[in-house]
């Protein structure tokens, strides 16, 4: 029996390993931008990555890259998850679970690989034989009702858990207790920094991302309006896009536009609309400010990342993983989200050039040290590996 577990651990060594990646959407918000990176990067000689996600940019853009993808458009029929499930969403999730049941036993991966929330779920359901690897962009105790015990079970089934910050582990410990601290780790996110654009137009402050209401796009207006009544220079940018599969974003942008439309400063806003890179929406990184705001924790937002690589001065929401990208007064502000510090904040770094150059180098520091592609990459294959060999223990 010991000769054949390590004929089967050479055989592993020597053939490509099948990883299963499953993903609720192709809409690129964080997650599925960092899912990309890996599918992008990892070593194709050492894995045969296989992505199961719904029609759409990432599905498209993953083909592009010859992985082998499976549609299943099942996903897009669930509407809720975080709060209160509904009978119906119940129904088509035991649905979608033989969906993707049959898809795994076809494919008979080495790992799989979850990404979202929903795929945490309806994999993880009951425990599988094949090691699971749940990538956790999200806080558990932010969940609420059946959901929240619908994620804890099966974040108790899967065989590692690894989350994309040390605050999101944290609150796994807290769920699990100390069966987490075998089976829960925090690798972070990377992002490859680039040349800050040189572009030069009319001085920015820059608010990015999907437009939903906790992410405190409403606080950033009510926050500019009283930038506007002490300078008259920068103008107020909104980047960002509805996402159709998110509820509640449809209604909240027609609230925002309406908001902005009533502001007696609404000649300073511009919308933007939906963007692949903050680069596009950015000045030169001098005359740039960018606003994270977020109104609930946001486990290690991406968005911040991006900005940190252009060198942009960045102002950050304590609430969530912002925090251990940014140090507060080092390499930029980070505080409260509401209107009176996010104005003030803005102020002081208009006020101070050099401020906003310290801090942009600062936080551009951080991201190299801290957040590179390499490590993100190197750090997510080695756990791949390791729960490749726990199959065969």
């Amino acid at each position: 029996m010991k000769y054949t577990k390590l004929l089967l651990k050479r055989v592993v060594k020597l053939k490509k390993l099948k990883v299963l990646f499953v993903n609720q959407t192709s809409r690129f918000g964080g997650a599925e931008r960092v899912l990309f990176d890996l599918l992008q990067h990892m070593d194709r000689e050492k894995f045969e990555p296989i992505l199961v996600a719904p029609k759409g940019e990432l599905l498209e853009e993953a083909e592009s890259l010859e992985i082998n993808c499976i549609e299943l458009e099942d996903f897009s029929q669930m509407e809720t998850t975080r709060g209160k499930m509904k009978g119906a969403d119940l129904f088509k999730t035991l649905s979608t679970r033989r969906k993707i049941g049959t898809i795994i036993k076809t494919v008979a991966p080495d790992v799989i690989y979850t990404n979202s929330v929903k795929a945490h779920i309806l994999v993880n359901l009951k425990s599988q034989r094949i090691p699971t690897l749940v990538r956790l962009h999200d806080f558990p105790q932010s969940f609420n009702g059946f959901s929240k015990k619908l994620l804890t079970y099966s974040l108790q089934n899967a065989k590692h858990i690894s989350c994309v910050s040390d605050s999101v582990n944290r609150d796994v410990s807290s769920i699990l207790g100390k069966a987490s601290a075998s089976k829960s780790s925090f690798t972070y996110n990377g992002y490859n920094s680039v040349s800050p654009p040189s572009r030069h137009h009319q001085k920015r402050v820059i608010i990015a991302g999907w437009l939903l209401e906790w992410k405190g796009f409403i606080p950033f207006v009510e926050a500019m309006e009283i930038v506007a009544e002490k300078n008259a220079d920068w103008e107020f940018v909104i980047a960002g896009d509805v996402a159709r599969d998110a509820s509640g974003s449809q209604e909240f942008a027609s609230v925002l536009k309406e908001r902005v439309a009533q502001s007696p400063h609404r000649e300073r806003f511009l919308f933007t609309g939906g963007y692949k890179k903050i680069s596009e929406v950015t000045c030169c990184h001098e005359h740039c400010i960018f606003v994270h705001a977020s109104l609930k924790p946001d486990p290690l937002p991406t968005v911040i990342l991006e900005a940190a690589s252009l060198k942009l001065p960045i102002i950050c929401s304590k609430l969530g993983g912002g925090s251990e990208i940014l140090e507060h007064e080092s390499s930029g502000h980070v505080i409260s989200p509401n209107p009176t510090d996010i104005a003030q904040s803005v102020l002081n770094l208009i006020e101070n050039a050099d401020k906003r150059m310290h801090f942009g180098n600062k936080a551009y520091q951080k991201n190299v040290e801290s957040f590179s592609m390499n490590h993100y990459i190197n750090g997510m294959e080695r756990r791949i590996l390791e729960l490749s060999r726990s199959g065969f223990e």
